[in-house]
């Protein structure tokens, strides 16, 4: 399959310089919120919701005018051959991850054990509407969310203004590892997982196959973790 070019559409290089500032900036914000909530005791279901609302609401602002998905690269042109490749993306990608992450926790086992709040949630509670929210944040909301900011817009921005995509995506996957809740230990892995989603992104110009295979990533780990609370 020969590269259709980046899913989102960045025109000149002031709009890519736009759109990866505003990206940062948005993503600033989101740490910020989710320490703020999370020193607030709140319950985890309103403390998920309380740091992805202004996310979502703020897309129109990154790209300047009414949000159309289709300027990120969401479409439903070829969505079922997306969704299949999304599918076969992750199967691909499952081993190389798994065997990236027990590289690192084998390298790095000197520092804190990785966890994530979303699966040490799942661990340890039997209450169904928290399993639910849980799932519903970290396997829907968490892949369409990271896939628009990460593959849609910093991707095609960094792309435009280094000339190329290898170094864009290799800057922007480790962004994205560095804003996970895991830790160093496991941003090699996570970064993986970023590189398939810009080739994806990259080789499609579209994000449903990356978002799919998002998906399929997020919800097998946190199945997982339901099933091993029970």
């Amino acid at each position: 399959m020969r590269s259709l070019g980046p899913a989102a559409n960045v025109r000149s290089g002031a709009e890519a310089d736009l759109f990866a500032v505003r990206a940062a900036t948005l993503m600033t914000v989101f740490i910020a919120l989710s320490v703020v909530v999370g020193r607030l005791g709140l319950d985890s279901r309103v403390a998920q919701v309380l740091a992805f609302a202004p996310m979502l609401a703020a897309v129109p602002w990154i790209l300047q005018k009414r949000p159309s998905m289709a300027d990120v690269g969401l479409t439903t042109r070829s969505f079922g051959r997306d969704v299949l490749l999304g599918l076969w993306a992750f199967l691909l990608e499952l081993p190389v991850t798994g065997a990236i992450a027990i590289l690192g926790t084998l390298l790095l086992r000197n520092l804190p054990r990785p966890e994530h709040p979303a699966a040490t949630t799942l661990q340890n509670t039997h209450d169904f509407w928290t399993i639910v929210v849980t799932l519903f944040m970290g396997a829907i909301v968490a892949p369409f969310w990271e896939e628009t900011m990460f593959r849609g817009l910093l991707f095609p921005a960094l792309r435009r203004v280094l000339r190329g995509p290898v170094i864009a995506a290799l800057i922007s996957s480790f962004l994205f590892a560095s804003i996970h809740p895991q830790g160093p230990v496991l941003w090699a892995a996570l970064a993986s997982v970023a590189l398939f989603s810009c080739a994806l992104a990259q080789m499609t110009r579209s994000l449903v196959p990356s978002v799919v295979m998002h998906f399929a990533h997020n919800a097998t780990l946190l199945v997982l973790a339901v099933l091993a609370s029970s």
